[in-house]
């Protein structure tokens, strides 16, 4: 649609949505449309349509430009104000002026507070509409996608009512939640493109992100993603294999440049001082002369020194698979290193406008009179070898990042992006899908800095000037914009250090941790434990005696945690196959993983961890299938559905427990079912039940009579006292 500004390195076409209405909208009230038109409900439009083709011209009159008339009133024309004809002479939907109608007219309204319940009255009946639609074997998804978008756009101008940008992420609306079959489309494209399922995980359930990313460059095009997934990028996985991990090359073909080694016992002196190795490269004495691109690599004099003879120094945090990394050797090109000091050097021009506000600046060179930066690079100054020097530069990272005067994150994808050419919106999505976002040793690199740089085309950009450029753009209603902002104040919210202070509760601190990381990855498993160790400064030294062992380490991270949330039982993430942890998910790395919060937070113990929720304690004689009928005790019937295809857990007889998040409800009155998780029952007395846990899913109250022959009764508990191992 017209609406979405176009990127600025724009791949493929616009989506378009055509126009199959086959009569102008008659002006009337929305909500009655179907009477009019002599339907006796909104169901029967999707029932008694004589053609999918005519179903959907009477969805699209209706729900598309039926809504466009009910929010603009008289500011609504016809219908031909809002289509427009393509190159191929076919009449598509045209909304290039939405923004601007839509506005001009909510502002000039003096009711908003009572307009807005009915306009949001009919963009849930819409909403209803189209879902139901969605499930018809013949549906018209584009139609049906068209009048999403609208509804969302059309909301976003209203909610909230008094809508300031701070007060957004605390359960603001944020859209409403489409079938999939809307967004699968879209999914496909971006497949088309280039795009890794992974790299748009985070999108990929939003109808407007996705929407908006269709033209937007893929983050690594050089790469063939055709067996990745959502939780898995397979090309990353060949940089798991550290013999054919390949080394960095130079900036540019046809360098001739040498490689520049770190002397690592010089190296492992300075971090048994306490101290970090920092890396000076200059080609005039300790005086660096350099315009970008002008350097000669066989010139430059690169040396080491030790943190504690330099006034600061700036740390990098990159993307190995970018083409800094070499887990070979502590060692990269010349030309390589002549480019970290220029951008470097550079920052304290970032800085200063920072300050004065305008934002990023083309460093184009260094004045002389400025003392040269070092700066750090995992590559070169974390020894690689021995393990004795390598452990210790593990060890120390925490202290590396906290202690750089300034962090820069290098992103091929941020850096291909001019900041001041590209729209808020695009720098948001960039930020949000780029591969940086999606690492999880990046995580720890950008929480622990004092001052957070991202590294555009055009210069380095303060994070946090990234946050509030949008702000306008959130204001205006913008749903994408606002979306973005959710993520956004999420992954803000690990990168301000005042979230790991000792006056900022570890609940907070914990549930931002468990949030950021779900959509990272890692090639090596065990490095999870030391990342999250490093970010909430838990004890270092207990996780790396877990070694390579990612399960022991992981089970040291829970441990060490100082929070845990009651809700982690009810993660669909593998867990943790040690005794005492089988509560435990393995991973904080996956997307489906941590759905629930709740105040009340779990009692983690050597043998397992006591919480409190709502269940049932049921006696199983025989194997059931993956659905499960019972009934309490006032004889009300529930039903359990697994989420899972191996239904081992109710192998032979024996007493269970069925622990609800909350309690059941019934469906009839507009409620979701409720997390489940199943527990084999392994001691019981008046205190408390201690279970295993075997199974998840869903239950909720059927409100309906089912066949006796097929109820478990069951002993219902208000709520339970659960020691889960």
């Amino acid at each position: 649609m017209d609406h979405i500004p176009r990127p600025y390195n724009a791949v493929g076409t616009a989506i378009e949505f055509p126009c199959v209405r086959v009569e102008e909208y008659d002006k009337g009230p929305f909500l009655t449309y179907p009477n009019r038109k002599g339907f006796e409900s909104q169901d029967a439009i999707l029932q008694e349509s004589d053609t999918p083709a005519s179903q959907a011209a009477v969805l699209q009159t209706w729900l598309f430009f039926g809504l466009l008339h009910e929010f603009l009133e008289e500011d609504y024309t016809n219908d031909k104000d809002w289509t427009s004809v393509n190159d191929a002479q076919e009449i598509v939907l045209c909304t290039k002026n939405l923004a601007v109608a839509t506005k001009s007219h909510w502002d000039a309204r003096q009711d908003k507070e009572e307009r807005s319940r009915h306009l949001l009255a009919c963009f849930g009946r819409a909403f209803q509409v189209v879902s139901l639609a969605c499930e018809l074997p013949a549906a018209d998804t584009q139609v049906l996608m068209g009048v999403a978008i609208l509804v969302n756009f059309l909301s976003g101008t209203i909610l909230p009512l008094s809508g300031s940008f701070e007060a957004i992420p605390s359960g603001n609306w944020s859209g409403y939640s489409w079938p999939g079959i809307l967004v699968d489309p879209i999914k496909k494209r971006l497949r088309s493109h280039g795009w890794c399922p992974s790299e748009m995980i985070s999108i990929s359930e939003n109808l407007d992100m996705i929407l908006a990313s269709v033209q937007l460059e893929p983050p690594n095009p050089h790469y063939q993603h055709a067996e990745c997934n959502e939780k898995r990028c397979r090309i990353l996985e060949v940089y798991s294999n550290m013999k054919t991990y390949p080394e960095p090359g130079h900036v540019a073909d046809g360098c001739e440049c040498p490689w520049f080694e770190l002397d690592v016992n010089k190296a492992h002196d300075i971090l048994l001082g306490g101290n970090l190795p920092v890396i000076l490269v200059a080609n005039d004495g300790e005086i660096w002369k350099s315009r970008l691109g002008l350097s000669n690599p066989a010139k430059l004099n690169v040396a080491i020194k030790s943190s504690n003879e330099v006034r600061q120094y700036i740390a990098f945090s990159h993307v190995w698979s970018d083409g800094l990394g070499n887990p070979h050797s502590n060692r990269l090109r010349v030309c390589k290193l002549d480019q970290l000091q220029t951008l470097a050097s550079g920052i304290e021009h970032a800085r200063a406008t920072h300050r004065i506000g305008s934002g990023a600046l083309k460093v184009s060179y260094v004045s002389l009179s400025k003392p040269l930066i070092p700066f750090w690079i995992d590559t070169i100054c974390c020894p690689t070898h021995p393990p004795e020097a390598q452990t210790l530069g593990i060890k120390m990272l925490q202290q590396t990042y906290k202690e750089a005067s300034s962090v820069i994150v290098l992103d091929s994808y941020l850096q291909r992006a001019v900041f001041w050419k590209t729209s808020k919106q695009e720098i948001l999505l960039r930020v949000e899908c780029s591969r940086w976002m999606h690492r999880l040793w990046t995580l720890q690199e950008g929480s622990l800095a004092n001052e957070l740089f991202l590294q555009f085309s055009d210069g380095p950009v303060d994070y946090f000037a990234v946050y509030n450029r949008f702000k306008d753009v959130v204001d205006a209603g913008d749903t994408v914009a606002r979306n973005l902002h959710i993520n956004f104040t999420l992954t803000s919210s690990v990168f301000n250090r005042n979230l790991f202070r000792p006056e900022v509760s570890s609940k907070i601190a914990s549930q931002a941790i468990y949030r950021a990381m779900q959509y990272r990855s890692t090639t090596v498993k065990s490095d999870e434990a030391i990342c999250i160790a490093n970010t909430l400064s838990l004890d270092i030294e207990q996780v790396l005696q877990a070694g390579k062992d990612s399960q022991l380490a992981m089970s040291v991270i829970w441990k060490l945690l100082p929070y845990v949330d009651s809700c982690i039982i009810f993660s669909t993430t593998p867990k943790l196959k040690i005794s005492g942890f089988g509560w435990a998910p393995e991973t904080f790395l996956d997307p489906d993983g941590f759905q629930e919060s709740r105040t009340e937070a779990g009692t983690v113990t050597e043998a397992g961890l006591e919480v409190r929720f709502p269940g049932f304690l049921i006696n199983l004689e025989n194997q059931i299938s993956g659905k499960l009928a019972f009934k309490d005790q006032e004889n009300k019937s529930y039903t359990y559905q697994s989420s899972t295809t191996v239904d081992g857990w109710s192998q032979g007889a024996g007493m269970f427990a069925i622990i609800a998040l909350r309690p059941l409800v019934s469906e009839s009155g507009g409620k979701a079912t409720q997390r489940c998780v199943v527990a084999r029952v392994k001691k019981r007395d008046e205190s408390m039940i201690a279970v295993e846990l075997v199974d998840h899913g869903r239950g909720r109250d059927t409100q309906v009579e089912e066949a006796r022959a097929t109820m478990k009764r069951s002993t219902d508990l208000a709520e339970g006292v659960f020691f889960c191992n």
